[in-house]
């Protein structure tokens, strides 16, 4: 993978960097960064929601577990197959998604996250910390869309892609603590659906926030 990295400005306070990644001549990936010089000003944020904490609730892991075992003899959908895989990530659902019996759900969910180990010294980089809750952030988010619909990734109609996701960090985080990821769907219409994130740390700081759309198209085939 070639990285193309370009220099858009270089301010007092804020670097902006433009960087696209091709592969045989092709771009496979494009993003904007915006960096900025920590500096004390107006501050508020929203409430965390009051929910129940990560202790005592069900692993992801074992739910998409189960649905390996009950999808034995039949040929399992792709999604099934790499949400078994995502194990350097630690998730678990305050309102599970019954994958196997999908119902019409509101439009939102919240899950508490964190880093399935604990990181060591050398990984307490604030830039390191920010690209492991930016890989993190793409987990459950579009299928918050899904819920109204009572459709998930389980559903071999449904064609899903992201189509464009952006992050804002807030305030310092540890990945390797458990936040609570709030993801709600305020529209989806034309294939597409529209979803937003919000990061707490245990503290209730909300540290980053999410939006992201994706394609949600259901074939008729």
């Amino acid at each position: 993978i070639l990285y193309q990295v370009d220099g858009i400005r270089d301010g007092g306070s804020f670097t902006t960097r433009r960087v696209v990644a091709s592969q045989r001549g092709k771009a496979i990936f494009s993003t904007e960064m915006s960096f900025q010089v920590i500096e004390p000003g107006l501050s508020h944020q929203a409430e965390m929601p009051d929910c129940v904490g990560p202790e005592g609730l069900e692993d992801d892991s074992i739910g998409w577990a189960k649905v390996a075992a009950a999808m034995a003899d039949k040929p399992q959908p792709e999604a099934a197959i790499m949400r078994q895989t995502l194990r350097p990530i630690e998730m678990r659902s305050v309102n599970p998604v019954d994958y196997m019996n999908p119902t019409v759900r509101p439009a939102e969910q919240f899950v508490w996250i964190k880093t399935a180990g604990v990181l060591d010294e050398k990984a307490q980089d604030p830039g390191l910390q920010h690209a492991i809750l930016a890989y993190a952030s793409d987990f459950s988010l579009m299928g918050t869309s899904l819920l109204p619909h009572a459709v998930n990734f389980m559903n071999k109609k449904l064609q899903a892609a992201s189509l464009d996701h952006c992050i804002w960090f807030h305030d310092e985080f540890k990945v390797d603590e458990w936040m609570l990821y709030c993801m709600d769907s305020p529209r989806s219409s034309h294939s597409r659906g529209l979803s937003r994130g919000s990061f707490f740390s245990r503290d209730g700081r909300l540290v980053a926030s999410t939006i992201q759309e994706g394609l949600i198209r259901l074939r008729s085939d």
